[in-house]
């Protein structure tokens, strides 16, 4: 009956990862194979939910604050009531279910079967976005097919139609990217929960090779900021792991940047699109952050969860007329998650700082694979509380990971003081001893 759970929900994550707009009637089809799953769990194992309550009840706090918040804020700004209702429903009660879900199974299976799960739908993927940079037509038919089942925008269409960019199973190159960062992440605890991180302090090579990989799915969808994550990532990792290491590593990536420089020129000419930073989505960034920022200071409060930046174009355009790409406010949202969560919540979704902060050492480790992810959404839209639901899913097996080492991490530092407290005794001056032992015995007499 729980493998019938864990197959629903790999059903469910592969929709996830490769179908996401599939729906019959009013659900997505990955939420009817979840809430499957939920069912099942709540029938064989209905005491686990409560231990998943225990143990998740920080993100599960954060959700409901946002919830609320969101609620308030929308009220706030006069928005549409049916509108926020749908808001919180696809993206806080959504959250909740799915955690609460993905708990239960790591509870029973084990974190590292939900990330195998997680990984094996985003490989399936990859084989046709690495197939469209190829130009291999069966690769683009089948994404083609799949837009037709879930009856794609306009917009999305263009990108497969056109041929613009690989782009896998995924809704969009940018998805593919946030998957193939959530990826990183998800190997990166893997990996943790395969060490011991009280004691291994040398390079996890296995790692590296899968964080390449994913670089270079990055590239040949034409997705630059998990590239420029990654760097960030290993220059972290590096001198937490191999300080001595990076200091001949830097040197020689820059030597090789300026190197490189007539490489990437030639790379851009050709089309190379991870080699461009002048094409018509870099153009303007700079733009839409000035444009988010002046939002927000406008109205600190938020705008509610039906916030749209493009909106209120009209009202702040002129302070904009002379920057970078001024008509993409009227086009585009902001591409800066963190200004787009303010401009929704408004500056009071920064009292889930200290609850969302890590409370250990193992906790903190594994914040490191998510570098790449941070800066990825940096540059886009999508992100917790925002359009990214997946990201639970991970944390789901995150958390378990990062209860294990942290017990791990305690357990070994009570191993050790008390191996020490034996040595001590061992050596003790011989005197101290013999007084002790006098003591003793004039006690006992």
């Amino acid at each position: 009956m729980l493998k019938t759970a864990l197959l629903l929900f790999a059903v469910s994550i592969t929709l996830s990862v490769n179908a996401v707009k599939l729906s019959a009637g009013p659900l997505p089809l990955r939420s009817v194979f979840l809430l499957g799953s939920g069912a099942i769990l709540f029938l064989a194992m209905p005491k686990k939910i409560f231990v998943t309550f225990a143990h998740c009840w920080r993100i599960l706090l954060v959700l409901l604050f946002a919830a609320l918040l969101g609620v308030f804020t929308s009220i706030l700004s006069h928005a549409d009531i049916v509108q926020v209702t749908i808001q919180v429903f696809e993206i806080h009660v959504q959250a909740a279910i799915g955690i609460i879900i993905v708990y239960t199974l790591v509870l029973h299976f084990g974190p590292r079967v939900i990330i195998a799960t997680f990984l094996a739908a985003l490989a399936f993927s990859a084989i046709f976005a690495v197939g469209q940079a190829l130009g291999v037509n069966a690769a683009w038919e089948a994404r083609a097919i799949i837009g037709r089942l879930s009856n794609d925008t306009a917009a999305t269409q263009d990108i497969y139609i056109s041929r613009a960019r690989a782009m896998g199973l995924a809704y969009s190159p940018v998805l593919f990217a946030t998957h193939t960062c959530l990826a990183i992440a998800a190997l990166f605890a893997w990996r943790a929960l395969s060490t011991d991180p009280h004691k291994n302090r040398s390079i996890d090579w296995a790692l590296l090779v899968g964080c390449l990989i994913f670089g270079l799915l990055a590239a040949v969808t034409g997705n630059r900021s998990p590239l420029l994550g990654m760097a960030i990532f290993f220059a972290i990792y590096f001198a937490l792991r191999a300080p001595g290491l990076l200091l001949i590593v830097l040197p020689a990536l820059l030597l090789a940047s300026v190197a490189a420089q007539p490489i990437l020129e030639s790379m851009d000419d050709a089309g190379v699109r991870v080699a461009s930073t002048d094409d018509g989505s870099a153009v303007g960034r700079t733009t839409l952050r000035n444009y988010g920022w002046m939002l927000v200071q406008a109205r600190p409060m938020g705008y509610g969860l039906t916030f749209d930046s493009m909106r209120y174009a009209e009202q702040f355009f002129s302070q904009l007329r002379y920057e970078d790409g001024p008509q993409r406010v009227r086009q585009w949202p902001v591409h800066n998650y963190f200004l787009l969560l303010l401009g929704k919540y408004g500056f009071f979704i920064l009292a889930l700082i200290p609850i969302i902060l890590p409370t250990s050492r193992a906790t903190l480790f594994l914040w490191l694979g998510f570098v790449p992810y941070i800066v990825h959404i940096y540059f886009h839209n999508e992100g917790p509380l925002q359009s990214d639901f997946l990201i639970f899913f991970i944390l789901a097996a995150v958390i378990n990971i990062a209860r294990t080492n942290t017990a791990r991490m305690q357990a070994q530092s009570g191993a050790d003081e008390a191996q020490g407290r034996r040595w001590r005794r061992a050596f003790a001056p011989a005197a101290r001893r013999g007084n002790a032992s006098g003591h003793i015995s004039g006690q006992a007499a």
